[in-house]
């Protein structure tokens, strides 16, 4: 089967779903606007990291954040796919509680989650 060249041809391919987003569908955004494809031909999974390693054997198409197979792309194990459309990102959020002062413990956690999911993201 050839690699598609379209979201539309999505399709026809086996695609490697995220359990916990718990859609039957992609929305992808492109140079014309926002397009949702529908996927018949859908796995669905709760562990990314198993998607990447189904993925890695030839098993389907993902949709993996790029932090998770950068080092695969570069390697060239993996390739990206329709490199004109992208997903939206999942937001990520530290939630704590409202205090007057805030301990200095949790003051260093903030900040180290920040730089770390920074460099993740870079």
């Amino acid at each position: 089967m050839s690699l598609p060249d379209s979201p539309q041809a999505l399709r026809h391919h086996c695609c490697l779903q995220f359990t916990p987003l718990g859609k039957e569908s992609w929305t992808l955004s492109g140079a014309g606007g926002s397009l949702t494809v529908p996927l018949p031909g859908m796995v669905m999974i709760n562990d990314v990291r198993i998607i990447r390693a189904m993925t890695l054997a030839g098993e389907g198409v993902a949709l993996l954040p790029e932090y998770l197979c950068r080092a695969e792309c570069a390697a060239g194990r993996l390739q990206r796919l329709l490199p004109d459309w992208y997903a939206k990102a999942d937001p990520v959020h530290l939630v704590y509680p409202r205090q007057r002062f805030m301990p200095p413990k949790l003051r260093a956690f903030i900040d180290l989650a920040g730089d770390v999911l920074g460099r993740w993201l870079e």
